[in-house]
């Protein structure tokens, strides 16, 4: 008997995913309890043919043999009976595992996301453009005297009528997407929940615990790589002595001419002052202009802009001031509209032009403000009419630089070459640390998270990177690219995603290992700081948009290097599939960013209320508790690896603290091992709030593209600098 049923189990093993069924259960039950039971039925299960007479002492034969057939196994300890000669299984739960795959696929976009990208294509091969734009296209004329490649994309305008129509629906399709992934995703599951609770549970246990497990383990395994390179890059300026100040570095950078454009609104006189004076301290100073992107909606932003402009004049190669119109028809305020509105005004400060759309609303604005300056020396500005290199920097205004970012900076764009050197963005790592020692808790975890997950992407060479916060790229690149676009709120990622498509998959975001630090939102009391952090992660989360972007953008080009061919363009179809093919990175770093953040906050609500649903109306005979038993083994398993991680993580972070401690205002954490421990326990009884929230905003976010065609950029309050300058950090309200 003991040796069948081994041999029953064995065979079983590979095949059958199931569950521990009730450890009590009979090997045979008394036949009398089942004459009920059809012969029919029981021949559908597995013949039983037991030892007669003398034979059941005889050793060398099995106590029952199992003849298998093609009846369905069950799983082990399930309760059996035996009736003339045949064994009827009790109807018992298990698990599916093919059914269990399934639906963990389901749970994880990428077959949602590939049949997106197929209908991409699809739609892009139905488009038209006008043969009047088509023959327009064809000639491929250059702009500029710098000979900037036209742009791949054309204007809806340049379709057909037929295509304009049928590129409204899709754009409302395309708004759809974030809602259709955060929310109609988690509704097929409760659909599918109905008929499979038990694989959807387990899918739901392994998919969350295996994503928290990968981030946490990629956090610490690339967290401490670039922990290692940021000490690397300070020991190497410690060797040179005056870092890349050395005479002969100087002379090789000397011809790169750097713009710096500061958009603000509202900020204080004191946090300007000290973004511009980590400016000044490069030893670059001299080729450096800054340009204060300032709101004409903001009272006394003039007079503000004259204060800076008179305390850094001599400091800085340049410093200028202009004002974004708060009346521009699709242009709503924030850093978006206010850089795309700054770079206008550049050009024209600087006499060059771009791959602008067709009556852009900002020049004749732009133009007029720059034509104000007109009794200078043209051409003594930094850059004039492009005869030097010049790259520009965006950043946050409240920006504190590395003293020798630009330098490094300077010496990466020569090193890229001239075939790379438009084709590349340069990403320093961002610290919002310089507030730390008042952030509350939940904000330190959100501090800590982003901190090492930014060190994290930028330190993993095969990772997808997009610019953040403050980042670099050369004139050249944001010209072809026609510049910032005002309607996408997400300036920084938007900017790398449309460089990505505008140049075919060609432009990189390279690290530049000079860390830049700013600070987190911060009001007068605790719970205050808390909504202004709220508030700034609503904002960030808008960033889900730019999934609506780039499926939106996608069969535009493709209609147009498909249209207009390689022989008159400098980008062929195969071209445009190997960017799609990339592009597939670009989306699931989209999908774990944003839609898996919302998708997980789901999961865990669902997975509660699926176990509390399973328990009041299963039936006993369900065997959920064994279910549940495994869960919580394989949650624990995970949970402990999880944890582990999450300890180094903090240790990590130590580490990047004390390596910025001359960043930090106010009191700083001087144990290392005490920092390590508010560090640790910070993240547990904060960390769930967080990620909690973030979730909710991308739920937020998802709805408000789907309902708004612009985006209110709400300002999140920062603090003030003592005037005194001690730079101890004071309330602010706006």
């Amino acid at each position: 008997m003991k040796a069948g049923v081994v041999c029953f189990i064995f065979t079983l093993l590979p095949e059958v995913y199931g569950l521990l069924a009730d450890g009590e259960a009979h090997k045979v039950s008394n036949p009398r309890a089942l004459r009920h039971q059809s012969l029919a039925a029981a021949s559908l299960w597995q013949d039983l043919r037991t030892a007669e007479g003398d034979d059941i002492w005889n050793t060398s034969k099995p106590w029952a043999t199992f003849a298998l057939g093609s009846a369905r196994r069950q799983p082990r300890g399930t309760v059996s009976n035996v009736f003339s000669g045949a064994v009827i299984w009790e109807e018992t739960s298990y698990l599916d595992l093919r059914k269990m795959l399934a639906i963990t696929v389901v749970a994880y976009p990428a077959v949602l996301v590939a049949l997106v990208v197929v209908l991409t294509f699809a739609f892009g091969m139905c488009l038209t453009i006008k043969p009047e734009v088509l023959a327009q296209l064809q000639s491929n004329k250059a702009v500029d005297m710098c000979d900037l490649p036209s742009s791949v994309v054309p204007e809806v305008k340049d379709l057909t009528e037929r295509s304009q129509s049928m590129y409204r629906g899709w754009a409302w399709f395309c708004r759809t997407l974030p809602s259709l992934f955060v929310f109609g995703i988690p509704a097929v599951l409760l659909w599918i929940n109905k008929h499979y609770p038990q694989e959807v549970l387990a899918a739901l246990t392994v998919l969350t615990s295996f994503m928290i497990f990968a981030s946490s383990s990629y956090m610490v395994v690339y967290g401490s790589q670039g922990v290692k390179l940021l000490r690397d890059a300070e020991a190497k300026l410690q060797v040179r002595g005056d870092g890349f100040g050395a005479k002969q570095v100087a002379e090789v950078i000397r011809p790169v001419v750097h713009w710096v454009v500061l958009p603000q609104y509202k900020e204080d006189f004191e946090v300007m002052s000290m973004t511009l004076r980590s400016i000044a301290q490069n030893s670059m100073a001299s080729n450096i202009g800054v340009l204060l992107a300032m709101e004409q909606r903001e009272v006394g932003a003039p007079a503000k802009a004259e204060a800076l402009r008179n305390a850094f004049r001599g400091q800085l190669g340049d410093i200028q001031a202009c004002f974004h119109p708060a009346d521009l028809p699709n242009d709503p305020p924030g850093k978006a509209s206010n850089s795309a509105f700054a770079f206008h005004w550049l050009l024209n400060y600087l006499d060059l032009d771009a791959n602008f759309v067709e009556g852009d609303c900002r020049r004749a604005p732009a133009r007029a403000q720059v034509d104000l300056q007109r009794g200078d020396d043209v051409s003594r500005r930094l850059g004039w009419q492009g005869r030097r290199p010049v790259i520009l920097t965006v950043g946050d205004a409240d920006s504190e630089f590395h003293p020798h970012y630009f330098e490094g900076l300077a010496w990466k764009f020569l090193e890229a070459g001239p075939a790379q050197q438009d084709l590349q963005i340069w990403q320093s790592p961002i610290f919002h640390i310089k507030n730390y020692y008042n952030q509350p808790a939940p904000v330190k975890v959100g501090v800590i998270f982003t901190s090492l997950f930014d060190l994290s992407f930028l330190s993993d060479p095969n990772a997808v990177k997009f610019p953040y916060s403050t980042y670099s790229l050369s004139l050249n690149l944001a010209r072809r690219v026609g510049g910032w676009d005002s309607e996408w709120i997400a300036e920084d990622w938007h900017m790398g995603i449309k460089c990505f498509l505008y140049t075919m998959g060609q432009c990189s975001v390279q690290p530049l290992m000079y860390p830049t630090c700013n600070y987190t939102p911060e009001d007068t009391t605790y719970c205050q700081t808390l909504h202004a952090r709220w508030v700034q992660m609503k904002r960030h989360a808008l960033g889900f948009s730019d999934f609506t972007y780039y499926f939106m953008m996608l069969p535009l080009i493709f209609v147009q290097v498909s249209k207009v061919g390689r022989r008159t363009s400098e980008h062929s179809l195969q071209d445009f599939w190997n960017m799609a093919l990339y592009g597939t990175a670009v989306l699931f770093k989209l999908v774990n960013v944003h839609v898996m953040l919302g998708l997980l906050t789901a999961y865990g609500a669902m997975s509660f209320l699926l176990r509390l649903a399973m328990v009041l109306c299963l039936p006993e005979r369900r065997h959920i508790q064994d279910l549940f038993a495994f869960e919580k083994l394989f949650r624990v398993e995970f949970a402990v690896a999880g944890i582990s991680f999450s300890v180094l993580a903090c240790a990590l972070f130590v580490a990047v603290y004390d390596a910025l401690l001359r960043n930090i205002d106010g009191p700083k954490e001087r144990s290392r091992t005490l920092h390590w421990l508010k560090s640790m326990l910070s993240f547990a009884l904060a960390g769930p709030v967080f990620f909690w929230s973030t979730g909710v905003c991308s739920w937020i976010a998802a709805i408000n593209v789907l309902v708004s065609r612009s985006f209110k950029y709400e300002v999140a309050l920062k603090p003030t600098l003592a005037a005194a300058g001690t730079g101890a950090p004071l309330p602010c309200q706006q």
